[in-house]
C-alpha cells in the first residue's frame, strides 16, 4: 500500500484507473472549490467497481448546532486559500447534499452513515459540553460525522 499526493484544488488529472480504493477523509470541509469537481476526478481515477470510502463532518451535528444558537458562526469565510495559511472549515455537509455531490460526480450506490468517533473538544469548557451533551448522539442526525461509500460504475 502507497500514499499519493494529489492537490484537489486544482484540476489536475494524474491518474486514470489507477486504484480500487481511495479514501478521502475529514478532508472535503476543507476544500473551497465545489466537491462534484474534485469527486469526478476522483472517479476517474477509480478503476471501474473501485471504490470511494469518504468521512466529513455532519452539518446538523451538535457543535454547529451549539455555535448557531450561541450565535456564533460554525464555519471559516469561504476564500481561496492562499500558501502557508490555514482558513479553517468552509462545509459541513448534510447526509442528503452529500449524496447530491456524489452522484453528481458520477458515483452510484452511495450508502452514506451517521456516526460519532468521539473526537475531543480543544477547551476544557467545550470538553464539558461534550460529556453533557453526550446522550443526545443516540439521535442519528446529531452524529459529529458522515461515512460515505460510493462506487464507480462500470460504464
Amino acid at each position: 500500500m502507497s500514499t499519493v499526493h494529489w492537490d484537489l484544488l486544482t484540476d489536475e488529472q494524474p491518474f486514470r484507473e489507477a486504484f480500487d480504493r481511495v479514501f478521502l477523509c475529514e478532508v472535503m470541509a476543507h476544500l473551497p472549490v465545489p466537491p462534484y469537481q474534485y469527486l469526478d476526478r476522483l472517479r476517474l481515477a477509480l478503476r471501474p467497481g473501485g471504490v470511494l470510502l469518504v468521512s466529513t463532518p455532519n452539518l446538523h451535528r451538535l457543535r454547529n448546532l451549539a455555535l448557531l444558537l450561541a450565535g456564533q458562526e460554525p464555519f471559516g469565510h469561504f476564500a481561496a486559500p492562499e500558501p502557508g495559511t490555514w482558513h479553517g472549515s468552509f462545509l459541513d455537509f448534510s447526509a442528503s447534499h452529500l449524496r447530491w455531490q456524489l452522484e453528481r460526480a458520477g458515483f452510484a450506490h452511495v450508502l452514506i452513515e451517521r456516526r460519532e468517533f468521539g473526537h475531543r473538544a480543544s477547551s476544557p469548557a467545550a470538553r464539558l459540553a461534550n460529556l453533557a451533551l453526550r446522550p443526545l448522539t443516540l439521535i442519528p442526525h446529531l452524529r459529529y460525522n458522515l461515512v460515505a461509500t460510493a462506487i464507480r460504475p462500470h460504464i
